[in-house]
């Protein structure tokens, strides 16, 4: 029964998709509510969409921050959405986590001590 329901609900979503894209030229936008609540429907069921939107949150940082505000304020079945395509952190082969590249500490100068000089050039003959 899942997987019936399971596709009902994918080809439902692939339906408003559609519908969507149809509408989205007109002057009014009612093709935008159509695209969300069809991709929302796709996502929820299909490992393949979530991870093309994974890839789309980890590269657009901030709109995932903008993801992350409104987050608390959407219903229960919007937010699994978001946190079935939460990014993760990207993985090594060998099963690694990446380890982010360390920030260097700013240099810090000794009181009394400004900005060392550089040496002084030979003259060229």
């Amino acid at each position: 029964m899942a997987f019936v329901i399971r596709h009902i609900r994918r080809s439902l979503g692939w339906i408003l998709v559609i519908m969507g894209a149809i509408f989205l030229p007109l002057p009014i936008p009612l093709g935008l509510p159509f695209l969300i609540i069809g991709g929302a429907l796709i996502v929820s069921d299909s490992e393949a969409a979530q991870r093309v939107v994974r890839v789309w949150r980890r590269r657009y940082r901030r709109i995932d921050g903008h993801i992350y505000r409104v987050a608390p304020r959407m219903p229960g079945f919007v937010r699994s959405i978001i946190d079935k395509t939460e990014p993760r952190p990207l993985r090594r082969a060998n099963g690694l986590r990446a380890a982010a590249a360390p920030v260097p500490a700013p240099a810090v100068q000794p009181e009394g001590e400004g900005p060392r000089p550089a040496p002084p050039r030979e003259a060229a003959e």
